[in-house]
This record gives structure tokens, C-alpha cells and sequence, in this order.
């Protein structure tokens, strides 16, 4: 399992995605750590960590692998990017609830 949920708490909206039908999930805020997980906290106040460290591998991540562009996320409404690396790099809510 590449996640797992935290304990909840109150948060303004400032991003988002929508995901799963009814249910509207945002982006609030995402912060990359240095063992290349992303503390991921929604407009609900879910929180999440999300470890990356298995898709570094995949050649479309591969830019993540220096510290420096890591840490260089953007938040946007319906996904995170890291555009200060060889190419781009984008992850939406879809894919980091799939995993």
C-alpha cells in the first residue's frame, strides 16, 4: 500500500480535484518529504501519506529523483506538478487514489 490515512482536522480551500462521482475532494495542501513520500492534506481535512519511492523507478518520475526538483511542488486544482526538472512532472488525485 502506497498510502495511508491520518487523523482529520478543519482546512479552508485553496486547490482541488474532483474524485469518485458524488463525492468532491480538493487539494489543500502537499508537502514533499526527504524519504519521498508527500503529506497530502484535502479541503476535508483528510490527510494522507503517499510514498512516491516505487514510482521513481518509472522513467515519467524519474526527474523526482533529485532532491532539489522534489521539493518543488505545485499545487493546482486537480493536480501536483514538479516543472523544474529535465521535463515536467504531473500526479493527479485519480492516481494517487488508485494506488
Amino acid at each position: 500500500m502506497l498510502y495511508s490515512r491520518l487523523t482529520g482536522n478543519d482546512g479552508k480551500l485553496t486547490a482541488g480535484a474532483v474524485i469518485g462521482g458524488e463525492d468532491n475532494i480538493y487539494f489543500l495542501e502537499a508537502v514533499p518529504n526527504d524519504d519521498y513520500s508527500l503529506s497530502i492534506t484535502f479541503e476535508d481535512g483528510e490527510k494522507l501519506e503517499f510514498s512516491m519511492l516505487d514510482l521513481l523507478c518509472k522513467f515519467r518520475f524519474s526527474p523526482l529523483g533529485q532532491l532539489i526538483v522534489w521539493r518543488r511542488i505545485e499545487v493546482y486544482p486537480t493536480r501536483l506538478e514538479w516543472n523544474s526538472g529535465t521535463f515536467p512532472v504531473s500526479l493527479n488525485i485519480e492516481e494517487i487514489k488508485k494506488q
